[in-house]
């Protein structure tokens, strides 16, 4: 009897005891790691069995498209992703932010995102700008800032499952989602904060500042570790001496004492070093580190070892086979999952996807005829990628019915050869007389400033669209000619030829090669190129 009472006693106290917080891990068989990508604001898949050497998914191409998860400004920066709580679901959270665009280095919010199947996600993204009215609490908490409009920076953030955080309605557990935030009117120096989201993984709490040492701090990252029971934090300093360095805490949302700094990240010399990510290799008790060192021209993205409590950084490597590494984090998988993700390779990508039911609504647009303002000449061909040509239209309408009314009323067949200005805009009529060649003897080519609207006026033209997954740019982008080539697998080339009555449109996503041979045995043709403003 006092046996069982001891035994009740026991399990009364482990019960009442708060559960140390930690995202769950599961599997042992490789490595993810998900990250965004060096050659553009999106993320990127690539997989590994030894943690060390990876390779790509998508040919490190977008495994979603961030114009349509990232809300604010297209952009998917500094990936970080876990399983949930109950390890059925996936959960990333991006930093909504495209430089390309913006050409500054702010931002204004972050992206919450779900999936069932590493594959397929959906988002929903945080305006900090709009302030109390994105916060679940917004009506009743105390606010950070006397002024939301005047945010400056939401960068890097991360999650970790916190099974003691309490909700309003007394429901137990929220994912604690923390951040650096900068409001330059209120706050000299980038701070850390903290929200919690629902299990839901779309809604959060009111910002809370998680520490101030004085000086500006990014990139965080929190691990628990049972070696020693503590929180552990990397984080960048950008105050004091500068560098990668570790913090500690009992508590996960307070008690963060400023870093040793004699124990950092200090193999790298004097070069910048930034977006720490840490992770355990499969049945080892100590720590790898992967890291962004920025400084040199090209980057390089390192893993570096850590002991057991996450100290004393030594040996460092660059990481292999990874296209574009950047900030990042990494996540163990199953062999399912694994195989799962590899297979995304046998598939071929041909232009910018879009969800299904942006496609829908795209093609019903373009059924509906409103673009045409009375163009009957031709319709897009069916490789034209709808959402597109909906949303294009839709941002640069006054382009758009000008290049409509000058092809619908010019008699193309009687235009000499050359440039001929389209009245009323910026933009010329390019009319070529020409001939298809094999497709090895052509260039490819895509654009990131303009759109190739293409039609055949007499004979045909061969196109091509190559694959995005195993091509690869052959140089670096020419701003001034608007223009990047591409290394391709010619057995997965798309060739088609150009269609009577129908017009062909490549934009940035559609990476092509004109002018190739057909099976027609005349290879003669007579095209209108004319180029279009793409707007972001």
């Amino acid at each position: 009897m006092l046996k069982q009472l001891a035994l009740a006693m026991v399990s009364c106290l482990a019960l009442s005891m708060p559960l140390n917080a930690q995202n769950p891990v599961k599997g042992d068989y490789g490595y993810l790691y998900c990250h965004m990508s060096d050659r553009g604001e999106w993320t990127a898949y690539a997989v590994s069995r030894d943690g060390y050497h990876y390779q790509d998914i998508l040919g490190g191409n977008a495994i979603f498209n961030p114009d349509e998860l990232a809300q604010i400004e297209g952009g998917t920066r500094d990936a970080y992703i876990t399983r949930s709580a109950d390890t059925k679901k996936y959960l990333m959270v991006t930093t909504d932010m495209c430089v390309r665009r913006s050409h500054k280095w702010d931002n204004y919010g972050i992206n919450l995102l779900r999936s069932k199947d590493l594959i397929h996600w959906e988002s929903t993204t945080f305006d900090f700008r709009k302030g109390p009215t994105i916060f679940c609490d917004g009506t009743t908490a105390q606010q950070p800032y006397k002024d939301w409009s005047t945010i400056n920076r939401v960068w890097a953030p991360q999650i970790f499952w916190d099974p003691n955080y309490t909700w309003s309605n007394g429901e137990k557990g929220g994912y604690m989602i923390y951040y650096s935030m900068l409001n330059r009117p209120e706050e000299q120096y980038d701070r850390m904060y903290y929200s919690h989201a629902d299990r839901s993984f779309t809604k959060i709490t009111t910002p809370k500042l998680l520490f101030d040492w004085g000086y500006a701090t990014i990139d965080a990252d929190i691990n628990y570790l049972p070696s020693d029971g503590l929180y552990h934090m990397l984080i960048k300093k950008e105050g004091g001496k500068p560098g990668i360095y570790t913090a500690t805490s009992k508590h996960l949302t307070y008690g963060w004492g400023e870093p040793d700094d004699s124990d950092y990240v200090s193999f790298e010399g004097h070069k910048k070093c930034e977006g720490s990510s840490a992770f355990q290799l499969i049945g080892d008790s100590t720590w790898r580190v992967a890291y962004i060192q920025y400084s040199d021209n090209p980057k390089h993205y390192r893993i570096c070892k850590a002991d057991a409590h996450l100290r004393h950084f030594s040996d460092p490597v660059d990481i292999e086979g990874v296209t574009g590494p950047q900030h990042g984090s990494f996540m163990r998988i199953t062999k399912e999952e694994y195989e799962r993700l590899i297979k995304l390779n046998d598939t071929k990508t041909y232009t910018t996807p879009y969800s299904k039911a942006a496609q829908k609504e795209a093609e019903k647009w373009i059924k509906a005829g409103t673009w045409r303002n009375g163009f009957t000449k031709a319709s897009p061909d069916k490789t034209v990628n709808a959402t597109d040509f909906q949303r294009q239209y839709t941002k640069n309408k006054a382009q758009w019915d000008a290049l409509f009314a000058w092809v619908q009323n010019t008699d193309l067949t009687k235009l000499s050869a050359g440039s001929h200005p389209i009245p009323g805009t910026r933009m010329t009529a390019s009319v070529q007389d020409d001939v298809n060649l094999p497709i090895e003897k052509r260039g490819t080519e895509s654009h990131r400033k303009k759109i190739d609207f293409q039609y055949v006026v007499s004979g045909t033209e061969g196109f091509a669209l190559i694959d995005h997954n195993s091509s690869k740019p052959n140089c670096n982008y020419d701003a001034k000619k608007d223009v990047i080539h591409y290394n391709y697998d010619k057995a997965k080339a798309w060739v088609f030829p150009s269609v009577k009555d129908h017009f062909n449109i490549f934009f940035p996503g559609d990476w092509h090669i004109a002018k190739v041979s057909t099976k027609k045995k005349d290879q003669h043709f007579r095209v209108v190129v004319i180029k279009v403003d793409y707007k972001d």
